[in-house]
């Protein structure tokens, strides 16, 4: 079964009741990457991610898949990011009322 891991730049995420085994960071450089692991990003606007080329620097060069979830949509700044060409899958526009389930699903999926 694969290890979640949550990037949370914001505080909409308190807890998740899942199946899953789920370690939450709350920046890149703390993150600890192994095996079979799969990460999402959650941030209410890419400008709440501190240092994109780093971020970006480490999700090259890990073999891991990563999602990126942002609360507003951006559509200029999503173009703009180098973030959005590392991940794997960019989710957009989700309200804060519809992320918890929605990420519930999405881990559900992964």
């Amino acid at each position: 079964m694969n290890e979640i891991i949550i990037i949370n730049f914001t505080d909409q995420i308190l807890s998740l009741h899942n199946e899953h085994k789920i370690d939450q960071y709350t920046s890149f450089e703390t993150l600890k990457i192994t095996g079979q692991q799969t990460c999402f990003i959650i941030v209410k606007s890419l400008s709440d991610i501190p240092d994109t080329k780093y971020a970006t620097k480490i999700i090259d060069k890990s073999n891991i898949s990563f999602y990126l979830i942002t609360i507003d949509m951006e559509p200029d700044l999503i173009e703009k990011n180098p973030i959005t060409k590392s991940v794997k899958a960019l989710i957009s526009g989700f309200n804060q009322k519809n992320l918890m389930y929605k990420l519930n699903e999405l881990i559900k999926m992964v």
